[in-house]
């Protein structure tokens, strides 16, 4: 597990390949509303559902207004090859 934040290089793990990507943290309220109501309407773990600040039916007005209290990132291709 690391800290996005203090380093953003990353690396996409799955069976069969690693793709290093760097983690850019959203700013947009409206973006991360988006994201985040995706997020939640997929999920079906209630205990990932119960750390968010919102209930699980949040609306994106709803999500947008407590928006600087969650950290999402997009992960893009331009990573290094050293990341872990």
């Amino acid at each position: 597990m690391k800290n996005l934040l203090a380093d953003p290089e990353c690396v996409v793990a799955s069976r069969d390949a690693r793709e290093p990507r760097r983690a850019e943290l959203l700013a947009a309220s409206e973006r991360i509303a988006q994201v985040v109501a995706t997020y939640i309407r997929l999920m079906n773990a209630p205990w990932a559902l119960a750390q968010f600040p919102f209930p699980a039916d949040a609306t994106i007005a709803t999500i947008e207004q407590v928006a600087d209290r969650v950290a999402v990132f997009e992960l893009t291709g331009r990573g290094t090859t050293g990341a872990s």
